[in-house]
């Protein structure tokens, strides 16, 4: 649809591919809601978290077309290279009752136009997000949240087209900046994992750096303060 009315839309650097597959959930990991990141030096990294069934939903992400390499070795094991050992060895137990793999293709980008007359794109439609903080679901509720508060009221006044085509390029005014905040703030998490998959000097440095400053207050803070830029960037919006 997208591309029929001529509503292009612009990627950004961030291209990859997550294997995605489900097993028993450890017992660490058992309780609440758990989500990990794991990363480690020349590696892959990935994600894991505990899924809506109970079970552990684990992603290794990859640069586009390695996969194939993967799928020719022992593609369990591979994945596994970044998970701390305690995981490792849980998955690897659990490998016959694996669900999966399945190839999730990211591509990250917005459309400099969400609207022509008679269309309105909204959530991926108009701006696919990273996988990164998993907020993809998120701004689609919230786009459509805003557009019902600009399309209801223009409607129940009877259709008339330029009333309608102005709610419509209102909706992507309202919610552009969060997009644009959530897409940046993705955008970083995703070079500092960049930098742990390729060991750089910048890795080495934070590593080093978390494990003595960590046990400061200030350190912490600052930390946590970084973990709800998103968080606050919704509440802006909102």
């Amino acid at each position: 649809m997208r591309t029929r009315t001529g509503l292009q839309l612009e990627l950004l650097p961030e291209h990859y591919d997550v294997l995605w597959f489900k097993m028993p959930t450890p017992e660490a990991m058992r309780e609440g809601c758990s989500f990990m990141i794991a990363v480690a030096a020349k590696q892959h990294p990935a994600i894991c978290y505990t899924s809506w069934d109970g079970r552990l939903q684990y992603g290794l992400i990859m640069p586009k077309g390695s996969l194939k390499e993967l799928y020719e070795k022992d593609w369990v094991s591979e994945s596994l290279r970044s998970a701390p050992g305690w995981l490792a060895e849980h998955i690897l137990a659990m490998r016959d009752e694996i669900e999966g793999p399945v190839k999730l293709n990211v591509l990250v980008g917005r459309s400099p136009r969400w609207t022509v007359p008679g269309i309105l794109l909204l959530g991926d439609a108009a701006h696919p997000m990273s996988p990164v903080r998993a907020q993809g679901i998120n701004l689609a509720l919230r786009d459509a949240i805003v557009a019902a508060n600009h399309l209801v009221p223009v409607l129940k006044n009877g259709v008339e087209p330029g009333a309608l085509d102005a709610a419509c390029q209102a909706v992507q005014a309202e919610r552009e900046p969060e997009i644009m905040r959530a897409q940046k703030l993705q955008s970083r998490e995703a070079a500092g994992q960049g930098d742990a998959r390729f060991g750089s000097w910048r890795f080495e440095f934070a590593k080093r750096g978390a494990r003595l400053l960590g046990r400061y207050r200030w350190a912490q803070n600052a930390w946590l303060g970084r973990q709800q830029d998103c968080a606050s960037a919704l509440r802006r919006s909102s």
